[in-house]
């Protein structure tokens, strides 16, 4: 894997927006297989929220159960095509929250205006994008995207408990 980031900055051989988007998918997805192989999340039965901690536990088809620190990027609207960075909404958690306010550093290292308004027009893939940058970002070891009816809840995993 190629970093990206270290110590909230940017990997400076990497030059051009698209470069970025790149390795930040090509790394996200060597992640996300290592962590489906490992604990079968791809077998997923059930998941929860915990706000107090801020984990997410997963419940497999087989009833294994594996909780991760947990960062909520961001939620896609697919009915509205939109975005709301986790940093925006102060109503899900005090540790969620203070998780989630890490990504306002994106701000100052990708100069857009989709990294520093708490609500932009997305469409999925943009979401998918978003997701990726921010893994990479918070060194996460995967991810998870939550369904909730035409919303899609972006997470980061940071490590798993214990």
């Amino acid at each position: 894997m190629t970093p990206v980031f270290k110590n909230g900055k940017l990997n400076p051989k990497i030059t051009k927006p698209s470069q970025l988007l790149q390795l930040c998918m090509e790394n996200v997805q060597e992640k996300q297989t290592l962590l489906l192989k490992k604990y079968h999340l791809d077998q997923l039965k059930a998941y929860g929220i915990d706000e107090e901690k801020g984990t997410l536990r997963f419940i497999t088809s087989d009833d294994s159960s594996y909780e991760f620190d947990a960062v909520p990027v961001g939620v896609w609207n697919s009915k509205e095509n939109q975005w709301i960075w986790g940093w925006a909404n102060s109503g899900s958690g005090a540790v969620l929250y203070a998780r989630s306010a890490a990504l306002k550093g994106l701000q100052d290292i990708i100069e857009a205006n989709d990294f520093s308004q708490p609500v932009i027009s997305c469409d999925g893939h943009r979401s998918q994008a978003f997701s990726c940058i921010a893994t990479e970002y918070l060194e996460g070891c995967g991810r998870f995207v939550a369904p909730q009816g035409d919303f899609r809840l972006h997470f980061v995993l940071l490590k798993k408990k214990d």
